[in-house]
């Protein structure tokens, strides 16, 4: 027996709302829109879930649907594990993919069910999804750990060091450069400690731990507004705990306060 249809919809990169307030659809309302892309996610809770991305065809169409930002959606963990994130991921890829990159020519699915596949009508060419690496970095002094607060983030809040992995590099000589580029800081000692997909539009943040051994800290005023070292008994505002740089943090400060 086959398993009902649901769906996931995303217009202007918010998450449509059922009107009980779920984000599970079972089935496409006609009057929301077209659909532009779909991707297949596979069963969830006895249903076949589909990602769809709709083109909402009046500008107050959208409005007579509640919907969150896709960012909100992953907070409140409106999905279980990393469906979410597929989906948000799937949906980005293919809104900025639809020519193909050899010829230019119109891309379209893949007639296989379980190929992620766009192909170019023109070449035959075969696109797929692209995963962007990133690092995020803990780094620590004693009993400090350095936070900062990008140029996008709100006023009190405090994270850590993250950039993209460049090509040609491993993953701890992105942790080394980055590092250097935001912060004039040395590190070493670098071990990686967990990873996290962050749809973003489509990255994998690859978390590390690091010990600072040199350098001035002198803030790259283009990527941070500010940066500091905080003792870890008294430290600031932080990310989200669904974030993986507030599990970095939690699993650095673990050990002592269990007094190991």
């Amino acid at each position: 027996m086959n398993n009902p249809e649901c769906w996931l919809l995303f217009s202007r990169g918010n998450i449509l709302l059922t009107g009980s307030g779920d984000c599970l659809w079972q089935d496409i309302p006609s009057h929301l829109g077209e659909i532009v892309q779909r991707h297949p996610l596979g069963h969830h809770d006895g249903c076949f879930l589909t990602a769809v991305e709709l083109a909402v065809p009046e500008a107050d169409a959208a409005e007579r649907v509640d919907s969150v930002p896709v960012r909100t959606a992953i907070m409140a963990e409106a999905l279980p594990g990393f469906l979410m994130h597929q989906a948000a991921s799937l949906i980005n890829w293919g809104r900025n993919n639809r020519c193909c990159s050899r010829c230019g020519g119109s891309l379209v699915e893949s007639a296989r069910m379980d190929d992620r596949a766009r192909v170019c009508k023109s070449c035959d060419y075969q696109s797929y999804p692209t995963v962007s690496p990133c690092i995020i970095v803990l780094i620590y002094r004693d009993d400090q750990i350095l936070l900062a607060r990008g140029i996008h983030h709100p006023p009190g809040f405090h994270s850590l060091i993250a950039g993209f992995v460049e090509p040609g590099e491993t993953l701890e000589q992105a942790v080394a450069r980055e590092v250097m580029e935001e912060t004039g800081l040395i590190v070493s000692d670098i071990r990686y400690q967990s990873s996290q997909p962050w749809p973003f539009p489509h990255n994998l943040m690859v978390g590390f731990t690091a010990r600072c051994t040199g350098g001035k800290l002198q803030v790259d005023t283009r990527e941070l507004v500010h940066a500091d070292w905080f003792p870890t008994d008294n430290l600031p505002q932080l990310p989200p705990r669904q974030t993986i740089a507030r599990q970095l943090v939690e699993g650095f400060l673990e050990p002592m306060r269990s007094g190991r």
